[in-house]
């Protein structure tokens, strides 16, 4: 059996207006409060939101950027690209540098290749012979990965120095 909505309220650190509510019960790797409601697990502030909002779109995005808070005065309804835009404006992105710089190819945390490696990948692709899947597998990447730094999505060089310094002609 789930929770009902006055045990939901009765989960939050306080209700006092204009501070954050935060949930006291579960909460995922990121913070956000977890709760079984209606009988799936849902975030927390999501259902703050629909108990005194109503149904919301896409996503609940917090103005206080305080993932355990469920003060409805925090929360307003949005698109995901509503959510990325504030949280891009906001820099919580975390492969947004700045305004206009976003971090790609090797500067990403998350980067499994090297600038040189992906240029090696586009140089073997170009002879032919070889599917992007066969790559993607032989560096530990997807196919996608691979699609997307031959098609210049990531990994890509901008400034002449840094083709230079890698041995890149066009």
């Amino acid at each position: 059996m789930g929770m009902d909505a006055l045990n939901f309220w009765q989960m939050l650190s306080s209700q006092e207006p204009g501070i954050c509510w935060l949930w006291l019960g579960a909460r995922d790797p990121r913070g956000y409060g977890r709760v079984r409601w209606q009988g799936k697990a849902r975030l927390a502030h999501r259902v703050a939101y629909e108990l005194t909002h109503g149904q919301a779109a896409d996503c609940v995005c917090h103005r206080c950027d305080t993932p355990p808070c469920c003060n409805p005065e925090h929360l307003f309804d949005g698109t995901r690209a509503d959510n990325n835009r504030d949280m891009t404006a906001k820099g919580r992105h975390g492969a947004v540098v700045s305004p206009g710089y976003t971090l790609r190819g090797e500067e990403h945390q998350r980067a499994k290749l090297t600038q040189a490696i992906a240029e090696r990948i586009r140089a073997v692709y170009v002879l032919g012979g070889v599917t992007q899947r066969a790559l993607a597998r032989k560096h530990g990447v997807s196919q996608r990965t691979v699609a997307k730094l031959l098609n210049r999505v990531s990994y890509v060089v901008d400034s002449e120095a840094e083709k230079v310094r890698l041995g890149i002609s066009d």
